[in-house]
Formats: C-alpha cells, structure tokens, sequence
C-alpha cells in the first residue's frame, strides 16, 4: 500500500514537470512596423546629370546632382 502511493506521487510529480515545458507561446507580429519598413527607399547613389544650355550658338554644360539639388562644377563649353 505504502508503494503504491509512493508510485502515485512520483508519477503526478513526473507529469506535472514534463506537461509544463510543452506548453507554446506565440507572439504576435507587429505588422504595422513591417509595412513601414518596406515603403522606404534609400537610394545608394546619387542622381547626377549633366544638364545643357546654348549661348550664342555654342554648347554649355554643367553637372547637376538631383538627390541634393546643387550644381557641381562651373558651366563649361561642350568640345
């Protein structure tokens, strides 16, 4: 009798322990971050172009850098 008790409670003392760790925890995903983060575009260079201009018949250019909007450079005349 005495080990049939003693049986009993070290089984329900085994479940107990090996039901717990089993139990699952799902977190939720903050979706409204993930669509931000997917609509922002970072470009890796700059957009630079030459830009031209005529003067009395002759060809200038200058280069023009559109992600910063500043000239570069003078105006100088095309060959």
């Amino acid at each position: 009798m005495k080990y049939n008790k003693i049986l009993l409670f070290t089984t329900a003392i085994l479940l107990s322990i090996s039901i717990a760790p089993s139990l699952n925890v799902f977190a939720k995903e903050n979706v409204s971050d993930t669509l931000y983060q997917s609509q922002i575009c970072v470009p890796f260079s700059e957009n630079i172009e030459w830009l031209y201009k005529f003067v009395d018949g002759k060809i200038y250019r200058r280069l023009y850098n559109h992600s910063t909007l500043e000239w570069i450079g003078d105006w100088e005349l095309c060959p």
